[in-house]
């Protein structure tokens, strides 16, 4: 079983490793073309995305490439989306540590993620070359999260507001340094990141709010509408790996 493992990792491994990574010199003038992967939430004007590099216009000549790349976009009034294919012209270079003391290792948490280059595109630096269609269940669950976000701004509202996003819909972009720093100084940075423990409250209230209707729905029906629930549920939080582990 250890073996066999270790073949699948290998081989997993392999097919991830982007040679073309080590291959890819961009330059000051290049126009990139890139497909988004996932569009970051961001209360401020500068959003986090990922993509693709999908080729690069240099001195009129298209050079095709698959080079994963890290996005800071100032947005205008435009709502990017996943598979929106992008041209950008801003700088393309590779993510670096500044070196000072205690610093966050930007290089360490985004290589192991595969990402080795980053932009910061300012707002006339950019165009939407081609927009994707939302499939009928990325609508429902946008939906779905507007909704929820809208609930929780009606009755709730500053460090508040932010705290229950962050523990209810798993979107931490309203907590600020200062709340960032008192959970992580108290050991519990854990308790933002929705996982096993949010899955499980949330998974016992539905199974007692089925209770009531027990003349009607057996124990077994209830557990499998908690679980389809809970797969929503995973969803609306991002489908982030330690949702799907405990949801699982």
């Amino acid at each position: 079983i250890f073996s066999a493992f270790l073949f699948v990792g290998y081989l997993v491994g392999q097919l991830n490793f982007n040679d073309e990574q080590i291959n890819f010199n961009p330059k000051e003038k290049d126009i990139a073309q890139i497909t988004l992967l996932e569009v970051g939430k961001s209360p401020s004007e500068w959003t986090k995305l990922t993509g693709t590099i999908n080729s690069i216009n240099r001195d009129m000549k298209i050079i095709e490439y698959h080079v994963p790349i890290v996005l800071f976009i100032k947005l205008a009034e435009v709502d990017l989306k996943e598979n929106d294919i992008l041209l950008i012209s801003s700088k393309i270079e590779k993510i670096k540590n500044a070196h000072n003391p205690g610093e966050f290792d930007a290089v360490n948490y985004w290589s192991n993620k595969g990402f080795y280059y980053m932009s910061f595109v300012g707002s006339e630096q950019y165009s939407i070359l081609e927009t994707s269609q939302v499939s009928k269940t990325n609508k429902f669950i946008s939906n779905l999260t507007k909704h929820l976000n809208n609930v929780l701004e009606k009755y709730l509202s500053g460090d508040e507001l932010s705290l229950a996003k962050a523990l209810i819909l798993g979107d931490k972009s309203m907590l600020d340094t200062e709340i960032k720093n008192s959970f992580s100084n108290a050991g519990a940075m854990h308790v933002l990141a929705v996982s096993g423990l949010h899955v499980g409250i949330i998974l016992n209230l539905i199974l007692q709010f089925l209770k009531l209707f027990h003349r009607f729905i057996s124990k077994n029906k209830a557990v499998i509408i908690a679980l389809f629930i809970l797969w929503i549920y995973a969803l609306v939080t991002g489908f982030s790996p330690s949702v799907i582990r405990a949801v699982f």
